[in-house]
């Protein structure tokens, strides 16, 4: 890990910590609504590790379980933090407090802890570090098939995207402090455009 940079947040400013989708400037973008101009910093999460548990009820998604035939999964399976004797690596973006509301939104299965004193590699003073950790319920605390949690495709790309952008460096401390995604429940998945009731 290398010395510890800067990051002050002005008034009405706070820091986001990414680690799945987040990790690819344009997802981050999707949600912000407009251009990022900032420049993120690579940062560590103290104490947690990523893991494949976070749970999505799933009305969209689907994958063909045979000619013809659409199998829509119970859950999609998102990445998560859990707590662990490590420090995992993500990506720091600053926005106004008036910004995390669409963030909120998009991560309606999550809850937002303040993590600022956790974080290492940037001391970010002015303000909160918020990163995403799944609710309880909705958490997987078993190994599922893929009929009832998959892991999209489409997802892992999103990831890999990110992982690309961010150099090799990155993506072995990502490696490191990662669970690995269950090949089983890996899906080709395809979105419906009129959700199943």
């Amino acid at each position: 890990m290398q010395p510890s940079r800067a990051l002050e947040l002005r008034p009405g400013e706070v820091a986001l910590f990414g680690y799945g989708s987040l990790l690819w400037r344009p997802s981050f973008e999707r949600t912000y609504g407009r251009p990022y101009t900032r420049q993120t910093e690579v940062a560590y999460l103290s104490g947690f590790r990523r893991v494949w548990d976070a749970l999505l009820p799933n009305r969209t998604f689907y994958f063909r379980s045979g000619p013809g035939e659409r199998c829509y999964p119970e859950h999609i399976v998102y990445l998560n933090v859990r707590p662990a004797k490590a420090a995992m690596n993500g990506l720091l973006y600053v926005i106004t407090r008036q910004d995390l509301s669409g963030f909120d939104e998009r991560e309606v299965t999550y809850d937002r802890f303040d993590v600022g004193p956790l974080i290492r590699g940037v001391t970010v003073t002015g303000g909160p570090v918020y990163v995403y950790a799944s609710k309880p319920t909705y958490v997987a605390e078993e190994k599922w098939p893929r009929e009832r949690a998959a892991i999209r495709q489409t997802y892992l790309d999103i990831v890999e995207s990110g992982l690309e952008d961010l150099g090799a460096e990155f993506r072995t401390a990502y490696e490191a402090s990662t669970d690995q995604a269950m090949p089983m429940n890996i899906i080709t998945d395809e979105r419906d455009e009129q959700p199943v009731r």
